[in-house]
């Protein structure tokens, strides 16, 4: 098999994705922003080609075929891509309420299937409170 057609296995996606956050979380306080688009092209030259490094292994992970496994590999996929600037410590509210409506829209993709994988739908609605709690904490108190 050519080598750069080889799908890399979630460990090293995982680490694609490790790098690339850190390299926005790093830009995010060098810049002292809470949204990603703030950030300019000039600033984030290097950081986004991590990010689409990143995005292209994950899309690989998922263009295998249409196995249940798969089924499930993708909504792990989407999750990844919905909280990447999450993880990364974008804090902004207005921001942070995108990928929680992302992440509603899986669940309830989910929840319509037959057989539906209960612990990803699990999964998910934890991601969705931890999102919301950001949100929350960053809501003027009255």
């Amino acid at each position: 098999m050519n080598e750069s057609f080889r799908i890399p296995g979630p460990e090293k996606v995982e680490t694609l994705r490790s790098h690339a956050v850190a390299l926005y979380s790093k830009l995010r306080e060098e810049k002292k922003v809470t949204h990603p688009d703030d950030l300019t092209t000039d600033d984030s030259e290097m950081t986004e080609l991590a990010y689409e490094k990143w995005l292209a292994a994950e899309d690989n992970r998922i263009i295998k075929g249409p196995s249940e496994e798969d089924k499930t590999t993708f909504y792990e996929v989407q999750l990844s891509k919905d909280l990447f600037f999450v993880d990364a410590g974008f804090t902004d509210p207005e921001f942070l309420e995108t990928p929680v409506l992302f992440m509603l829209r899986s669940t309830l993709e989910l929840a319509r299937k037959n057989r539906a994988p209960l612990e990803m739908i699990e999964k998910i609605k934890s991601q969705i409170v931890r999102v919301q709690d950001l949100i929350d904490q960053q809501k003027p108190q009255d």
